[in-house]
């Protein structure tokens, strides 16, 4: 049996057949001591105990190997295959295709495939989610992980640009993905990658690529250097070239101009104003104001709305069917009025489709009220009955087409978890992107439809995750501040199990978006696969208590959480709510089986093996990100007693 043992990224060991056999976690640390510091992968069962152990007294850490080399055993002969060879004193590997030996091996002048297979064989750090160990193992990681990381890029670095040309333009773009994950700064790869674009005649992509580079460098004081300045200068003069190519053959064919381009710049415009604000005084007039500036920024933000703020603020009688507002045209206006109830002054607040006069939304809030509540209620009322709207006018025929509303009706399609869906939505996005490739909105939905698909495949690879995690980057780097790829790059970073990473950049998108359920509940699922469960659950309250249609996403987040925590019945509830419950067989599964109703379980786990007839524990536990052993020993557990094997 043909073996691919990957201990760069997140481990994992294959048969010929691609199907993932199932190891001990500790066993890949073994694996990776023995392929790089034992001699002919072989050492004694005393040095891979202290090795693994070394903290532990000499008879714990005899027990614990013991313990581990059973269960080795026990893998080896339950799935047919034999990685390690368990002799009374020493342990060794045998022969097996090992991602780590290719790196190893890489020559400093390779632009043929042994460049790409080098790239394919480096997916990541060494041992990625293999954290927890003592202070000895924790040194030997880094330093190994280091090694490694540096060897692969000083190859990679030094051949990729010569590549291209020699190599097909997608395995250049995987060696210059995996070169740019390895090191952030990496202008060799920048330059590769502009290189591939202009080759394409994709010219405005190559520029982007640079200007991304420029970001980044700029992030540690640096600038690119003058092989780069030189290249997007030479880059610069072929884009102008071809433009001048373009004019001299003379008007484009009609039918290639006959469809109206989609409008991604027109954004639904929304102006904002608020009568009767002149009418109050001292405190009032202070939380009145915070009110509407809050409100302005908070929507400005989204970027769902070109946001105008209407000047004239003298008090008037409000007009539902005004077209525009102190001369400014628009298509939905949010109204602020100041009115007195029952001796005590309230605030009501009109969200108008201009062109209708209808009225989408209508509240009223007593003036004093705590502003967060007050602000993320008006936001996220806007957001969700502008959207319907906008959806509405979308089905009225394909002359009401734009690629704002396309965007939208992906994002509804991403609402629930099934792959026709998760496809579609996908299809609307390329939609825009062909319109506008740099719409930083859209390049971070695209790189959620990658997460979730990959999510719902449970495949042993993560050709969708890496998609994901290009297309935040793409997203960050295009958007004005980037905070609609933080989201996405930190969710994906953190089923990376690159957890600092992923948590930083989650906790600035929710400084952006402090409203937007997706983004906290991805933060809240965030600090739960760290290990911070209790505060991971109190982000989940708020969002919950929504009186809003949560999508599936956040409820399948918040039953996780849940299920962590031990709360079964509430984990079942939230799964109940969601649109399909197809992602989540397992889960509920594994829930009825610790609440101790096992003939239910064992339907779900029938019900899953129709869709995922390839679904196996260990599969499921390599992917999932928690950080805590405690933690997946629950979740394996549950599995377990459900029936999965």
């Amino acid at each position: 049996m043909g073996l691919r043992l990957s201990l760069t990224g997140r481990p994992s060991l294959t048969d010929g057949n691609g199907r993932s056999l199932r190891l001990p976690r500790k066993a890949f640390a073994l694996a990776a001591h023995l392929v790089i510091d034992a001699p002919k992968a072989r050492t004694s069962r005393e040095a891979a105990a202290r090795f693994l152990w070394g903290e532990a007294e000499p008879s714990r850490r005899a027990g614990n190997l013991r313990q581990l080399l059973a269960r080795v055993k026990e893998a080896q002969t339950s799935e047919g295959f034999e990685l390690f060879l368990i002799e009374t004193d020493h342990v060794a590997l045998d022969a097996a295709d090992i991602d780590v030996e290719t790196v190893r091996r890489a020559r400093s002048d390779i632009t043929d495939r042994r460049l790409y297979e080098l790239a394919r064989a480096y997916c990541g750090d060494l041992l990625t989610g293999l954290d927890e160990g003592g202070e000895e193992f924790t040194r030997w990681l880094w330093a190994r992980r280091a090694m490694l990381r540096e060897q692969f890029v000083a190859v990679a670095a030094a051949n990729v640009e010569a590549a291209v040309g020699i190599l097909e333009a997608d395995e250049v773009v995987l060696i210059v993905r995996r070169l740019i994950d390895a090191d952030h700064y990496q202008e060799a790869g920048h330059r590769a990658l502009m290189r591939v674009h202009a080759a394409r005649g994709e010219f405005d992509s190559a520029f982007r690529v640079h200007r991304r580079l420029v970001d980044l460098l700029r992030e540690v004081n640096g600038r690119p250097s003058n092989e780069t300045a030189a290249l997007v200068a030479d880059i610069a003069a072929r884009a102008r070239g071809r433009e001048g190519a373009t004019e001299a053959d003379g008007p484009a064919e009609p039918a290639e101009t006959a469809a109206p381009a989609l409008g991604v710049s027109v954004l639904p415009r929304l102006s904002l104003a608020f009568a009767g604000l002149a009418d109050l005084a001292g405190a009032e007039r202070d939380w009145a104001e915070a009110l509407f500036e809050d409100t302005v920024i908070h929507l400005w933000r989204t970027r769902a709305f070109a946001v105008s703020r209407v000047q004239d603020l003298r008090p008037r009688p409000i007009d539902l069917l005004d077209r525009g507002l102190g001369g400014v045209a628009s298509d939905y206006r949010l109204d602020f009025r100041v009115n007195l109830r029952d001796g005590h002054r309230v605030v009501t607040a009109n969200l108008v489709d201009v062109a209708s006069g209808e009225i989408l939304w209508i509240h009223r809030f007593d003036v004093g009220e705590a502003l967060p509540p007050v602000v993320r209620d008006t936001v996220v009322n806007c957001l969700h009955h502008v959207e319907q709207a906008e959806l509405r006018i979308l089905a009225q025929g394909p002359d009401r087409t734009t690629a704002h509303r396309l965007m939208l009706q992906g994002n509804r399609l991403l609402r629930s978890i099934d792959l026709p869906s998760i496809r579609r939505a996908r299809q609307a996005f390329r939609s825009v992107l062909n319109t506008d490739p740099g719409h930083a909105p859209t390049l971070a939905a695209i790189s959620k439809a990658y997460r979730l698909e990959w999510l719902l495949l449970a495949r042993s690879d993560d050709k969708e995750l890496d998609l994901a995690i290009d297309f935040a980057r793409q997203s960050i780097a295009a958007g004005p501040d980037g905070v609609h790829g933080l989201h996405q790059f930190g969710i994906s970073n953190i089923y990376k199990k690159d957890y600092e990473r992923g948590l930083s950049a989650l906790a600035r998108a929710e400084k952006h978006f402090p409203f937007q359920a997706e983004v906290v509940a991805e933060h809240a699922d965030g600090l739960i696969c760290y290990g911070d469960l209790k505060a991971g659950l109190e982000k989940f309250v708020p969002v919950l208590d929504d009186e809003m249609m949560l999508s599936d996403p956040v409820l399948w987040n918040a039953a996780c959480g849940n299920y962590l925590a031990g709360n079964y019945r509430e984990t079942l509830e939230l799964i109940a709510r969601m649109s399909t419950e197809e992602p989540v067989h397992h889960l509920k599964a594994a829930c009825l089986a610790m609440l101790g109703d096992i003939d239910e379980a064992r339907r779900q786990v029938a019900k899953l093996r129709d869709v995922l007839p390839d679904f196996s524990v260990s599969k499921r536990l390599s992917m999932a990100p928690l950080r805590r052993r405690e933690d997946r020993e629950h979740y394996e557990f549950g599995l377990k007693l459900a029936g999965f094997d």
